[in-house]
């Protein structure tokens, strides 16, 4: 995530992030392999949504 926060979308406002098995990941993840204010400025910028949302629209 921070990858993509700082390198690929850095003037990315707000970024999706749709995974096909949410729970392999959580935004708790930062905060254990993050600084609590980088993981939060992280955390801020992006979104996790999982594949089974999607499947309530499209399938």
């Amino acid at each position: 995530m921070k990858e993509l926060v700082d390198d690929h979308f850095p003037q990315a406002k707000h970024i999706r992030l749709v995974m096909d098995n949410l729970d392999t990941y959580t935004m708790g993840a930062l905060y254990e392999r993050y600084e609590p204010e980088e993981a939060r400025r992280i955390s801020k910028k992006s979104e996790c949504i999982p594949m089974k949302r999607l499947y309530k629209y499209f399938g």
